[in-house]
């Protein structure tokens, strides 16, 4: 059993996406979500294996990630990804 988290999800909740190659495009400037989102998905991959990325990469670099995470402003930056039929493009309109 694992302990009781009333804040937050355990860490194997994060075991999915943190065993593989992550792609986090956000800038200094996105905000403490965003940071947020880079602190978890650190955590997640030195914890379950996997790897992150948060720098600019190429359009090559990017696919060769499993998983791409943006700010929808963001998302044209990633390259190729845009446009893709095979993308994942997941956004709230209400914040």
């Amino acid at each position: 059993m694992t302990a009781v988290h009333p804040m937050w999800l355990p860490d194997e909740a994060f075991r999915a996406l943190g065993s593989r190659r992550v792609l986090v495009a956000v800038g200094s400037g996105d905000g403490p979500v965003a940071q947020t989102v880079v602190d978890e998905v650190a955590a997640a991959t030195e914890r379950f294996g996997g790897r992150l990325t948060t720098v600019p990469v190429s359009d090559e670099e990017a696919v060769a990630h499993d998983v791409v995470l943006a700010i929808v402003g963001r998302a044209a930056q990633v390259g190729s990804l845009v446009g893709d039929p095979h993308a994942v493009t997941g956004c709230r309109r209400s914040g």
